[in-house]
């Protein structure tokens, strides 16, 4: 229930509410008093300085204006400070402000220099000493005992560390499939961060020639100078030395060089710069190559051109047949419409033909008809004639048998035309004629007006062979 009435119900702004309560708290402690050790470099900007002071069981970062500090303090020397701690809501660890001299009566000077050197520069300086570090430590790859190109990599770093995906973004490890990283994140800070480095160490070292890391990295991505004392600890240096593999460091502060880094084969000031120099290195060593690759190489250039510009002309090509293809379909589409329409002409043209034929013929027997019927009842007239002649005596016997009997045999003969004619017309159907033989054909038809003329213009056309070869 008090929660509630202190920080509400919305997450954030209880979150942001205990921060405001903690910075209240902490700017509500009075000023206090401690003895330190200055580690790393003195920071100075715009008349503020700022320090990190270690003592035996914490550290404090201190911010005062420049004139309160001892003139020439540096590295090693003990400070008594008199500082107030400061908090602000954004702040992620308290920051000790160093008050005005005489303000209080507890400590008339705000900082005091109590030794020209603590613990831990002494430590630091027996452990220099004792296995002759360097003062400088070594920024190269080439004079090292490395193979012609660095295949694995041993990487200690912390848990969770945007330093691994820096460095293996650095050196390349996703484009050189041969390069492998192995990362061991058992911990870079913290009271067990030497015993975990150490055994790291070891353990690399202790494998077989086949697995063993050809460089070993020590990697961080900066911090609290406090945080660096661990990597001045004389075992840490020690194991660093005694590796069979080259050991590396790139610890993130350029101005401060702790032992570890003095003792390693290598320093970098930044993790990246260790991929970096590492990628560069394998580079510089990888085998160079000669005229024949190049030819080679520009061959396969060439060949790559040629196959790209045959591509083009295939697709060009394709593109053409296509259209041509479209074309024949259409042409195709074309000629069979026009076949049927010239099937249907030829359809049109035999059924007019037909037609005409059946018209000619039609008019050609009713012309022999009438023909016949005129010419029979010419001769019935005459042989009538005759005959009545004979009765009125004015003709002999033999004359009468002479000019009537024959007369009226030709009339019988006569009268029968039309029907020879139509008997003929039925035994001979009309020839498949076209052209200017139709034509003649119905010409020679319509000239016909006896049977005779029929018979020789229907035998005329229809004697003619087919275009089969056989007779119509």
């Amino acid at each position: 229930m008090e929660t509630n009435q202190w920080f509400g119900d919305d997450p954030i702004a209880s979150i942001d509410r205990q921060r405001r309560l903690l910075a209240q708290a902490i700017e509500d402690v009075g000023p206090s008093s401690f003895t330190g050790e200055v580690v790393g470099k003195v920071r100075s900007f715009s008349g503020t300085s700022y320090l990190t002071l270690v003592g035996l069981d914490s550290d404090i970062e201190l911010r005062t204006p420049d004139r309160f500090i001892p003139p020439r303090t540096r590295q090693g020397q003990v400070l008594r400070v008199f500082a107030r701690p400061r908090y602000g809501p954004h702040d992620r660890n308290p920051v000790w402000q160093v008050e005005e001299p005489g303000q209080h009566h507890q400590c008339p000077s705000s900082i005091v220099r109590v030794a020209s050197m603590g613990p831990f520069a002494r430590q630091q300086e027996n452990t220099a000493r004792e296995f002759a570090l360097p003062a400088q430590p070594i920024s190269t790859l080439e004079d090292l005992r490395l193979p012609p190109k660095v295949r694995r990599i041993a990487l200690i770093c912390g848990r969770q560390s945007q330093v691994l995906q820096d460095f293996k973004n650095a050196v390349g490890a996703k484009k050189d499939p041969a390069l492998k990283v192995d990362a061991y994140t058992g911990g870079i800070q913290g009271a067990d961060a030497v015993r975990s480095i150490s055994q790291t160490i070891r353990a690399e070292n202790a494998k077989d020639a086949a697995h063993r890391a050809d460089l070993i990295v020590i990697v961080r991505g900066g911090g609290s100078y406090a945080d660096f004392l661990l990597f001045d600890d004389r075992l840490l240096v020690q194991h660093i030395l005694d590796s069979q593999i080259p050991v590396a460091t790139a610890l993130g502060h350029s101005e401060h060089q702790p032992l570890a880094a003095r003792a390693a084969a290598v320093n970098f000031d930044i993790p990246g710069r260790a991929g970096t120099e590492i990628r560069d290195y394998n580079w510089r060593n990888a085998p160079r190559k000669g005229p024949k690759y190049w030819e080679l190489r520009t061959q396969v250039a060439e060949l790559g051109q040629e196959k790209e510009r045959l591509r083009v002309e295939l697709d060009q090509l394709c593109g053409k047949a296509q259209a041509d293809r479209r074309q024949t379909e259409m042409l195709h589409g074309e000629n069979h419409r026009l076949r049927e329409t010239n099937e249907w002409l030829r359809a049109q043209e035999a059924r007019s033909l037909s037609c005409r034929f059946d018209e000619s013929r039609r008019a050609a027997q009713a012309r022999v008809d009438l023909k016949s019927l005129g010419n029979g009842l010419w001769w019935t007239l005459w042989a009538a004639l005759t005959l009545a002649a004979a009765v009125l005596g004015h003709l002999a016997t033999p004359a009468v048998v002479l000019w009537g009997f024959a007369p009226a045999l030709w009339a019988l003969l006569t009268f029968s035309g039309g029907a020879r004619t139509a008997r003929f017309l039925r035994a001979h159907p009309t020839p498949p004629l076209r052209g200017s033989e139709a034509e003649r054909f119905i010409a020679d038809l319509a000239a016909a007006r006896n049977p005779r003329q029929v018979r020789q213009a229907v035998r005329r056309f229809s004697d003619k062979p087919s275009p089969s070869g056989r007779a119509t």
